[in-house]
C-alpha cells in the first residue's frame, strides 16, 4: 500500500501537470522525479490523457471539415486504430507480463501511439486547411 502522503504528492502532481501550460516541460519533470514505478504509471497514465485530448480534438475539428463518405472513413480507420493501438500495447506490456513494469510498458505505449495518432490527423487537417486557404 503506498503511503498517503505520497498518494497527495502525486496527486498534486497530476493536477500540477494537467493545469499547466507547458505540459511537456511538466511530463519531463514528472518522469525525472518519479521515484517508483507507480510513479511512473501516473506519469504516462497522465501522458496519455494529455495525447488523447489532443486526438480527440484533431478527430472532431476533421469530422466538421469532411463530406459524408469521408468521415464514415475516418470513423471506421479510427476505431480500426484505437483496437490496433489497444491490441498493440497489450502485446508489448507481455515482456513483463506479470510484473509491476508490465502496466507502465503499456500505458507509454499508448501515450505515444496516440501521440503519433494526434500529429497524424493534425497533419491531415492542416493539409485541409491549407487547401482550403483558412
Amino acid at each position: 500500500m503506498i503511503p498517503r502522503f505520497l498518494q497527495t504528492a502525486l496527486l498534486l502532481s497530476a493536477v500540477t501537470i494537467a493545469a499547466s501550460a507547458s505540459p511537456q516541460q511538466d511530463l519531463k519533470r514528472c518522469y525525472d522525479e518519479a521515484r517508483s514505478t507507480y510513479a511512473m504509471r501516473q506519469c504516462s497514465a497522465e501522458e496519455f490523457r494529455i495525447y488523447d485530448q489532443a486526438l480527440n480534438e484533431s478527430y472532431r475539428q476533421l469530422m466538421r471539415r469532411l463530406d459524408p463518405a469521408e468521415r464514415r472513413n475516418l470513423r471506421t480507420a479510427q476505431r480500426a486504430w484505437i483496437r490496433y493501438r489497444d491490441a498493440e500495447c497489450r502485446f508489448e506490456g507481455f515482456e513483463m507480463r506479470g510484473g509491476t513494469g508490465e502496466a507502465l510498458l503499456v500505458g507509454e505505449c499508448l501515450a505515444e501511439m496516440t501521440r503519433r495518432r494526434a500529429e497524424g490527423l493534425r497533419k491531415i487537417l492542416e493539409g485541409i486547411r491549407q487547401r482550403e486557404g483558412n
